[in-house]
């Protein structure tokens, strides 16, 4: 074979090399409908995963399941988990990737209910309702384990947690959404049910959590940590425009 025709293949090997995309399984929060069934719904999570995938060379492989469930995989060591906050608790098995988008956790009550909440401090005594699961970092964590509030864990649908909400079974809804402002946070939550007849959205969020990819600490080696990272770092400004909602 010619010298020439060998060394064209070398090349042509060495770039499919180079461009191979490692698949990477990933554990992510399953949303379901009113009706508790599982839907693929595209999210302001889902479009920055693709765009992480796309940058960092890495195929993302999406294992949804409810959010405790994930939780509980990942801290065995199944896979990596998307969208968790980072706590002293977390601290201590997980490696962390670089901070990937911050969502606020705004409050819904309903209409008739006369209630203003500014911290964590004023939700002593109610019955919060958030999805099964959650976690909103250390100062919540601290809250919950020292009984402020009742939380009411719930399943990841919205539909579900409204109906309950208008039911009387909680007093605040903690809902999350990348929404910088309150209308644009009405006009997301009203894809899945809040109406402003019935319900009131409190004009401030109650504090913004930070979200990050992590997985067990025994797990990180042959996890491509460095490429996402840096698809993370120099995404920055076309990742805040995929989460616009």
């Amino acid at each position: 074979m010619p010298r020439a025709m060998i060394m064209l293949m070398l090349c042509c090997l060495l770039l499919a090399m180079t461009t191979e995309t490692s698949t990477v399984p990933l554990l992510i929060a399953e949303r379901v409908d009113a009706n508790n069934h599982s839907v693929d719904r595209t999210t302001a999570s889902r479009k920055v995963i693709e765009y992480l995938g796309l940058q960092s060379g890495v195929h993302f492989e999406l294992h949804p399941y409810p959010w405790k469930r994930a939780l509980l995989l990942a801290e065995s060591g199944e896979s990596a988990i998307w969208g968790v906050s980072r706590t002293p608790e977390r601290e201590q098995i997980f490696a962390f990737s670089h901070p990937i988008f911050s969502k606020n956790i705004w409050m819904i009550v309903r209409k008739d209910r006369n209630m203003e909440i500014k911290s964590i401090a004023d939700l002593a005594g109610k019955h919060i309702s958030v999805f099964r699961g959650a976690s909103y970092g250390a100062e919540f964590d601290k809250a919950k384990s020292n009984n402020l509030f009742t939380l009411e864990e719930d399943t990841n649908s919205w539909e579900i947690r409204f109906s309950k909400l208008l039911a009387g079974r909680c007093d605040v809804m903690l809902a999350a959404a990348t929404s910088s402002t309150s209308a644009s946070a009405e006009h997301f939550f009203a894809r899945y049910g809040y109406d402003p007849k019935t319900m009131r959205l409190l004009p401030k969020p109650l504090f913004a959590d930070t979200l990050y990819i992590a997985i067990l600490k025994s797990r990180l080696a042959g996890f491509p940590m460095e490429p996402i990272n840096a698809a993370i770092d120099t995404g920055r400004a076309d990742i805040e425009r995929l989460i616009e909602e």
